[in-house]
């Protein structure tokens, strides 16, 4: 059996995984034993999520929440609401143990707290559906992490028997204590988007997507997939880990960093020792086109960067593409791969340049021991 074909069996697997295990839906606070003052109402299918713990006398721009689980039926939202200072990230840990998976089928809302960011941790995974909505106004971080580490060297642990530091630093690595037991799947999520220019992390062992968009317009995406312990870095998922897990795209699945609203494309990052992209999916930093009255091409936005870094990459009838419009300088499209890049049944991997009128194919660059 081909590497190919056990990923679609591992996929499959995930995602009959999904269809019958839709156990944590609903979202408690942790009580007793690490308690941070989280405190959740529900009402009209409306979680509001009040409370929680800051640093600094209680004014810190870090605000920690604890959930024993945290999950959202179809219509349901998680809504977080603020307590009138100023906060840059909101940190949520699930410490409900194996059997709680978060299983999101509506919406996770942190609005009221203009563009903070929000990390969520649980070890024990989570899963996306039909249904699922971002309603962020910065940057969205999903992780099976054993912790968070901060600049200044504190750790927020999932586990509340562990000594967890309350802190007022910025989130620095998503640290793993060994290989993860819980994955990330999107099953028919349909479409996950942050604000223009803000970061979607996806940080776990194995992430499973299909039929799922993930979209950070002129901002980031990174998808990191661990097996071993070791700390990945919040900007550009770095660190030093013995194992990598498995990456797979499929059915149509779309990562996007691309231009809508004419700011330049953005950036994708993609870390794993097996990437496996099928059945149409797309990875796009493209720029934006645009037009005269004449439906002539004017100067439009330059494409952003792609880079992959792993063991194998494995694409099947879908595409990885960065597009850059107009005469600004492009990203590249970087391949770093410590087995073999495989391409297969149409499968593309390119950039193009159209400054004006003029059309201009670039070369992705390609590192790999062995290309077939």
């Amino acid at each position: 059996m081909t590497a190919y074909s056990l990923g679609r069996l591992s996929l499959l697997a995930a995602l009959l995984h999904i269809a019958v295990g839709h156990a944590q839906t609903s979202i408690t606070p942790t009580r007793l034993q690490g308690d941070l003052k989280t405190n959740v109402t529900f009402g009209g299918g409306v979680y509001d999520i009040i409370g929680g713990t800051r640093s600094d006398n209680k004014t810190g721009p870090n605000l920690f929440h604890s959930f024993q689980t945290f999950g959202l039926a179809g219509g349901e939202t998680a809504n977080f609401k603020t307590d009138g200072y100023a906060t840059s990230n909101i940190i949520g840990r699930v410490t409900g143990g194996p059997g709680a998976t978060s299983y999101i089928y509506g919406t996770i809302n942190t609005l009221e707290f203009g563009n903070a960011n929000l990390f969520l941790i649980n070890p024990a995974g989570w899963v996306f559906g039909p249904g699922a909505t971002l309603q962020v106004g910065g940057s969205f971080h999903v992780s099976t992490a054993d912790f968070i580490r901060f600049a200044d060297d504190k750790q927020f642990f999932a586990d509340p028997t562990k000594n967890s530091g309350i802190t007022s630093a910025a989130p620095i690595a998503f640290g793993f204590l060994g290989p993860p037991t819980g994955s990330i799947a999107f099953e028919d999520a349909t479409f996950l988007q942050v604000p223009d220019g803000q970061t979607l992390s996806v940080v776990g062992g194995d992430v499973q997507m299909s039929g799922t968009a993930l979209s950070a317009p002129s901002g980031r995406i990174q998808i990191g997939s661990f097996m071993s312990a070791g700390e990945a870095s919040v900007n550009g998922l770095d660190g030093v880990f013995p194992s990598l897990g498995r990456i797979q795209m499929a059915n149509n699945s779309i990562v996007s960093a691309a231009d809508v609203n004419g700011l330049n494309g953005g950036s994708v990052l993609l870390r794993g020792g097996q990437i496996e992209m099928s059945d149409l999916s797309l990875i796009n930093s493209s720029g934006m086109p645009f037009y005269d009255a004449n439906f002539n091409p004017i100067p439009g936005t330059a494409g952003g960067t792609i880079i992959i870094r792993g063991g194998q990459l494995i694409v099947n009838n879908s595409t990885i593409a960065s597009l850059t419009y107009g005469d600004d300088a492009g990203g590249p499209i970087d391949l770093s791969l410590t087995q073999r890049i495989h391409l297969s049944n149409a499968a593309s991997v390119f950039t193009q340049h159209r400054p004006r009128q003029l059309e201009q194919a670039a070369v992705a660059t390609f590192t790999s021991p062995r290309r077939r």
